[in-house]
């Protein structure tokens, strides 16, 4: 569970794992509580939205460990999920952005939360599948964007266009925008009639075939807050028991990838069928015993693979740098 705003003190950190820890819920489960503040102790900064604080709250499993990341930005709070051989298997964000109002410190401010989380993408994007989720402050399109001026449009900020180049840059997918949501807003403030969809879920586009649902929850009666939950649920590989995995001959990782050029797709075509056929078939011989083959096979793969990835490389297929703001 990813919570924001939750006006957290320092000297209060322990608050809501001792709540928990104290409650019915926690007579036949575990629960772990990763927390950040963003507010001081001074009666001053005791109030006001650019404060507030995030945490995540695991439920502890058989299997899995959980282990916070490094981040300097309190608005931000990571965990690494592991399995028991301690391979790190999903990341999770809980990300709490500023809100806007034109100023030049809000903005420097918003940018600042998305160069640290770049920074987290940069070091496990291509090693582990990623998923970030909170409170980002603003809508963002539903629909193809036919103008460069789109985030002046109603409904949208440079707060708006900011996080979506971040997205598109990483291969991120806006998961809440992917299914069909009875509830088309996050935000409500009912006196000023207002209703925004600010809050998202973001994941790595190459494992969002992982996520089963992600919808926002209606109005309910025991929700205090002015925000509506998101509840996304998804699939997590985890290895049962036994021995660990073994691991990759080259510690090679996940890729990101962009197919969205058609320049680059036909110079990839182009480049592979000729790297392809300067690749020797293997060779079994009728002498060779069972490790003999198998060290071939897997030199063959080997070069199979190293032969696709440097044509993506040189094809720009694999982008040679990542969004920076």
């Amino acid at each position: 569970m990813c919570l924001t705003e939750t006006w957290i003190k320092p000297s209060e950190l322990t608050l809501l794992q001792n709540c928990i820890d104290s409650h019915i819920i926690s007579e036949n489960k575990k629960y772990l509580v990763f927390n950040k503040t963003g507010m001081s102790e001074d009666d001053e900064h005791s109030a006001g939205r650019p404060y507030g604080g995030v945490a995540i709250i695991c439920r502890v499993i058989d299997n899995l460990v959980y282990e916070m990341i490094q981040c300097d930005n309190d608005r931000i709070v990571a965990i690494m999920i592991k399995d028991v051989f301690d391979k790190p298997i999903h990341l999770i964000m809980c990300v709490y952005m500023p809100f806007y109002d034109s100023s030049n410190t809000q903005c420097d401010e918003y940018l600042s939360c998305i160069d640290a989380m770049q920074v987290i993408i940069y070091e496990y994007g291509e090693s582990v599948p990623i998923k970030c989720l909170g409170d980002f402050n603003v809508q963002l399109p539903r629909t193809d964007i036919c103008s460069n001026n789109w985030y002046k449009s109603q409904g949208f900020t440079v707060h708006s266009r900011l996080l979506y180049d971040f997205i598109g840059g990483n291969d991120l997918t806006i998961v809440d925008h992917m299914f069909y949501q009875n509830v088309k807003y996050t935000y409500f403030n009912i006196p000023r009639h207002i209703h925004t969809w600010i809050d998202h879920v973001f994941s790595t586009t190459y494992d969002f075939c992982d996520i089963q649902m992600c919808h926002i929850i209606d109005i309910e009666e025991g929700n205090v807050s002015d925000h509506l939950p998101i509840r996304m649920t998804m699939k997590i590989k985890v290895p049962i028991g036994g021995d660990p995995p073994l691991p990759s001959r080259d510690g090679s990782t996940h890729l990101l990838t962009n197919w969205k050029r058609r320049a680059s797709n036909l110079e990839y075509c182009r480049q592979l069928e000729q790297r392809l056929d300067n690749v020797s078939h293997v060779s079994i011989d009728p002498g060779d015993n069972a490790e003999t083959v198998q060290v071939k096979v897997d030199h063959y793969m080997d070069t199979l693979k190293n032969v696709l990835i440097d044509t993506a490389k040189v094809s720009n297929i694999v982008p040679k740098k990542r969004y920076t703001p």
